[in-house]
């Protein structure tokens, strides 16, 4: 399960809690003849509406969160569709690799994509 369909099923819990207390919400209106029925469905509203407003505030938490997570989603599909071969070129064209004499062509390919990392996350910061 990924964060993203945990958050909807929230949020989906969230808005149906909502619509439950919406609808006691009329129904409970609606019953009111009296004075005393009124007040009585004034105290209930003022709990409820309480609850109401926690709820409004997670959901919008939750949502912002699903914002953020939605991208950073974006973002991964954004850099794994980079063409490495064409930025590993304008580096090596930008930046000096210093030259290590008894260095092994793996360490310097890995020194290079760490340069190519950390040039990326500067571009995009």
């Amino acid at each position: 399960m990924t964060y993203q369909v945990l958050g909807e099923r929230d949020v989906e819990k969230i808005s149906e809690r909502q619509q439950e207390l919406y609808q006691q919400n009329r129904a409970r209106k609606r019953v009111c003849k009296t004075e005393e029925d009124i007040r009585d469905y004034q105290i209930w509203h003022m709990v409820v509406q309480a609850e109401l407003d926690e709820l409004k505030a997670e959901k919008k938490a939750i949502n912002k969160k699903l914002k953020i997570a939605e991208g950073c989603v974006e973002e991964y599909k954004k850099f794994s569709m980079l063409d490495f071969s064409t930025i590993e070129d304008e580096i090596r064209n930008s930046i000096e690799v210093p030259e290590y004499p008894y260095a092994k062509e793996k360490i310097l390919r890995y020194l290079l994509m760490m340069q190519c990392l950390i040039w990326i996350w500067m571009r995009y910061q």
